[in-house]
Formats: structure tokens, sequence, C-alpha cells
């Protein structure tokens, strides 16, 4: 079975022998039209589904490629306990499809232009990306006075450097050597956080006893934190 993935004009005809019409459907026992997706669990072999496409005019039968894996970029916490990690003032994690109503209640500003609304519907578009997010209302210190509070906003990039996962950022964060870091923010409405380097890991024990949190990150965090320059790759 030839494998392929589906690309851009193909139509997609059959999954398995089942037609598949113009609005996704396929034809089950007892008149039941369902999604052709409901037939995946059940033809599914090897990993991949046998299906058959239109592609330039030309019927192609194939094999579709099927994971058990929750490949979606904003993912809910399906029983999850959520990774975080404190650094500063600021709470970082991964972004979670449970939590966008939070974030949208808790400052309703971070929300336009912001990839959890503009990449709701998104796949990952490499292995362990996630949009990472402050988690939580910006925790009172004398260097965040006169910034607005990021809570709900997503990290673009961290001293220029994109962020890919919060793995990826907390190893940015250990790594940095300048005298500042500088923070941004996906978001019409976003706002460039810059601190100085020293006093923001200076802060972060104060801060974590002051607000009653007991450790400064899920253990993942934390072995992020302690895995030395590559984990910040």
């Amino acid at each position: 079975m030839l494998l392929t993935s589906l690309r851009k004009g193909d139509v997609l005809t059959h999954v398995g022998p089942s037609i598949v019409d113009n609005e996704g459907m396929v034809d089950a026992r007892g008149g039941l039209r369902l999604p052709f997706s409901s037939l995946v669990p059940a033809l599914a072999t090897g990993g991949a589904v046998p299906i058959t496409l239109k592609r330039g005019g030309r019927p192609v039968e194939a094999g579709m490629e099927v994971t058990r894996e929750d490949d979606r970029l904003i993912r809910p916490y399906s029983g999850r306990y959520p990774a975080y990690f404190v650094h500063g003032p600021l709470v970082f994690s991964p972004a979670a499809a449970d939590a966008i109503p939070a974030y949208a209640e808790g400052n309703p500003p971070a929300m336009p232009g912001s990839p959890l609304v503009t990449c709701a519907g998104d796949r990952v578009a490499f292995p362990g990306e996630e949009l990472v997010v402050v988690a939580s209302p910006i925790l009172p210190h004398a260097m965040a006075r006169g910034y607005q509070d990021p809570f709900g906003q997503v990290v673009k990039d961290v001293d220029g450097i994109p962020v890919r996962n919060l793995a990826h950022l907390i190893g940015l964060l250990r790594d940095v050597t300048g005298e500042h870091l500088t923070i941004r923010f996906f978001g019409e409405l976003s706002e460039t956080l810059v601190f100085s380097r020293r006093e923001m890991e200076a802060a972060t024990a104060g801060l974590l006893e002051e607000n009653g949190i007991p450790r400064r990150g899920t253990e993942d965090a934390l072995a992020a934190w302690g895995g030395g320059p590559d984990a910040s790759r």
C-alpha cells in the first residue's frame, strides 16, 4: 500500500470501500450517515488506513498514515496535571484548551491576535511544539510595576529567539547571559517586558514563598532548568 499525505487540491473519495460524500460523510449500517473519520479505527492496520482520492484529476489508491497521538497544537488537559515553571513574577505553562475561557475572562485585551484564537484548530508543525502562556496573573513585585499584566498571553520570543515549547523557553531563560531579559508576546495589544536578568532570578525564591507556591515548577520543567545548554535546543 502506497503511503501518502493529503496535498492541497486532493479530493478524498473513499475511505476503505465507503464513498465519502461532499460533506465528508459516509453511509453506515442502519441508514446512518457518519463522519468518514468514524471508519478509521476499524480500517487502520499497520498505522495506515486505505483511501482513494483524486489527485490532478486522476484516481489514486493509497494509504493515509494515522496515529493515536493527539497532534493538536492546543490540547485539553485530559486529566493531566499541567506543567508549569516560575521565573521571577511570571508563571509559564503550555496552553491548554480548557484554560482559554479563563484567560479570555481574566484578560480580554490579550485575545485579539492571540494564537489561542487564530491557531485554535491547528496541528503541530513539528514534534513537541507547544504554545507557552503566562498561566497566572503576574506576581506582585517592584520589577513588574508599570507593566500590563500579561496573564493569558502567549510568549513569542525570548531575547529575539522564537519559543518552541515550555522546555525550550526554560532553557532560554536559564542560558541568557546579557544584563537584561526581553520577553515578547503575540497579540495586537501585547507589551514587551524587559527585566534585569539577575533581579528576576534573585526574586524567584521570595516570590514562591510569598505566594504560597511550594515548588518552582513541575518535575519536567525543573529537569529542563537543570538540563544544561542542550535543553534550550
